[in-house]
């Protein structure tokens, strides 16, 4: 089995997180600049309860990766409001760990 460790660390990175490239010059578009928005504030919430145990995957493009093409064929204007939705979800399931992890 193999374990992703947080990059320049010895901590395994318990999620990751990805900002897809919609082409192979890996260039910051619109969709990839609110991907990365939206993972920066995951990021800073699961900094306060798992520090350090966050990682990134590589950001090189592959034609065949379903999140790239999600990227490419800008399926973020479709599911805008989902990503909110999603973030909104993600801040729940974080609260409910606090409480399970403190208590």
């Amino acid at each position: 089995r193999t374990i992703f460790n947080v990059e320049n660390t010895k901590n395994p990175a318990t999620i990751s997180f990805l900002a897809p490239s919609e082409e192979e010059t890996r260039a910051l578009t619109v969709g990839r600049k609110e991907t990365m928005n939206v993972i920066v504030a995951m990021n800073t919430m699961l900094q306060k309860v798992i520090p350090n145990h966050v990682g990134r995957y590589t950001d090189a493009f592959y034609p065949t990766a379903t999140g790239d093409n999600f990227q490419k064929f800008s399926f973020r204007k479709r599911f805008r409001d989902v990503q909110t939705c999603l973030l909104a979800k993600f801040l729940q399931l974080l609260l409910i760990l606090k409480l399970i992890c403190f208590q």
